[in-house]
């Protein structure tokens, strides 16, 4: 009976050892993290790599925003920034590598996908595949050689290799997946827009300038300067109306800005002053007037990325004066200023 309890007791213990070595090999792999900042496009194309060499990947805004140890990629500021590859564990962060900046970014994005997949996979991400696992006894791991070439036509960046201490012990998985988001940014922008109203089309200058505390909800203000006005005609005479448009808005980003497409959602209030230039038909006399409403609309951006700081935008614009505005020629009711509208296509600027 004492023998049964003993083989039963082995057996068990050697179960759970078993499971446990299992439950370590899959966790072999590192967490890796992108530090993005505002380099949205940049870091797009790292994580498309690095998950296509098997690594799970996740983006975040700031270092400061990183909870969980493992391999770090620190992307710089600039049009073509130096990449840092850190390892973390507790409070203490060391760099490991660093691609410098300059040459071509589908270059530099290859030759850091090639120094973490070594570091962070299993085996030290061998490109071919192999019956054998890690040492276990391994006391460093050898960074990819730094002259490995980069895509046809152009030189590939130089990698400095800081030497490390001993692969870190496995990890639990890394947290789900988080959205890419940027930290808090102003951006700026100019349009050239075109105005349909029921008195005629129009056309204007439109600024907008925004801040972003979050990466998917912004406040904002919107000037609106008309240069061409729209015509109103009658038999005492004609008049020019040109509205000037100051607004306040509440931003709100459907897409992450990050991304190359975009949309922003724009309702806001504001103060319109309509102004009109008249001349007069023969037995009239002219007098030009203007006169203040409020305004509720609402704009739809579309945009597309054309550098890390530079989009193009179109976007159209609705809205209702209140009260609506009578116009008058001679004590007759001519036309009423009552809905406002128009698109723009214009430039915008992360600051």
């Amino acid at each position: 009976m004492i023998v049964r309890r003993t083989r039963l007791l082995l057996a068990v213990a050697l179960s759970t050892l078993g499971a446990a070595h299992a439950a370590r090999a899959d966790d072999g792999q590192q967490a890796v993290a992108i530090v993005a900042g505002r380099r949205g496009a940049l870091a797009a194309r790292l994580s498309e790599e690095l998950r296509a060499a098997g690594l799970q990947i996740r983006v975040e805004a700031l270092a400061s925003d990183l909870s969980t140890d493992g391999f770090v990629i620190v992307i710089g500021d600039g049009d073509d920034p130096a990449i840092e590859v850190l390892s973390k564990r507790g409070n203490v962060t060391e760099r490991v590598a660093l691609v410098e900046a300059g040459g071509a970014a589908d270059a530099r994005v290859l030759r850091v996908t090639e120094i973490v997949r070594a570091l962070a996979l299993p085996g030290g991400g061998s490109a071919e595949p192999t019956n054998e696992g890690p040492s276990p006894d391994a006391g460093s791991i050898d960074p990819p050689a730094a002259s490995a070439p980069g895509p046809a036509g152009s030189a590939a960046p130089r990698a400095s290799l800081a030497p490390t201490a001993g692969r870190p012990p496995p990890l639990p998985p890394p947290p789900p997946l988080r959205a890419d988001h940027a930290p808090a940014i102003f951006e700026a922008g100019v349009f050239a827009g075109l105005g349909v109203a029921a008195q005629g089309p129009s056309m204007s200058v439109d600024a907008t300038v925004r801040f972003w505390p979050h990466e998917r909800v912004g406040v904002g203000l919107l000037a609106s300067l008309p240069v061409v006005g729209a015509q109103i005609g009658a038999a005492e005479g004609q008049a020019t109306m040109r509205t000037f448009l100051f607004g306040a808005e509440l931003d709100l980003a459907p897409v992450v800005r990050t991304e190359s497409l975009g949309v922003v959602l724009s309702p806001g209030i504001g103060l319109a002053h309509v102004t009109f230039s008249a001349e007069a038909a023969e037995g009239y006399r002219a007098r030009d007037d203007g006169v203040f409403a409020g305004l509720a609309y609402g704009r739809v951006e579309g945009r597309l990325r054309v550098t890390e700081s530079f989009r193009l935008a179109a976007a159209a614009l609705g809205g209702g004066a209140f009260p609506p505005v009578e116009v008058r020629f001679a004590g007759r009711p001519i036309s009423t200023y009552a809905f406002a509208g128009g698109v723009s296509l214009g430039l915008l600027l992360e600051l």
